[in-house]
């Protein structure tokens, strides 16, 4: 066994926090760069241009940091799934909770999962009004 300087912990810790400054940073990213969104983006004049990328970097830094989260997940090899359950008051949701599972789990088994979790959740709003 290889003995390091580091733990696990501390790569994951700081593989978070680098993750996290590549979204701080907004020449890093410029709208238009994939080829199926420049058609859109090239219509723009430069004033436009350059309101809609200052919309999308607002975006992004008020994003909640999930780095920590993300680096975790590839650490334990889970995959994000992209369905999520919401709980809304009125149409604005108060709570949104989303979900990564292991590679193995069928989808019967997401599926399952999913709809308890729904349910369970549904049911603790319900009783906490």
């Amino acid at each position: 066994m290889t003995h390091h300087p580091y733990t696990d912990t501390n790569l994951r810790t700081e593989a978070a926090h680098q993750h996290a400054n590549l979204t701080k940073n907004p020449n890093f990213m410029s709208i238009g760069e994939q080829m199926d969104t420049r058609p859109t983006w090239n219509r723009l004049d430069e004033h436009h241009f350059d309101a809609a990328q200052d919309a999308v970097h607002n975006l992004i830094t008020g994003a909640a940091d999930l780095s920590a989260w993300a680096v975790n997940l590839g650490a334990d090899h889970l995959e994000p799934d992209p369905h999520v359950i919401d709980l809304d008051d009125n149409g604005q949701p108060t709570v949104r909770v989303h979900f990564a599972f292991h590679p193995d789990m069928t989808d019967t088994e997401r599926h399952h999962l999913l709809t308890a979790a729904s349910r369970a959740l549904q049911t603790a709003a319900d009783e906490s009004r």
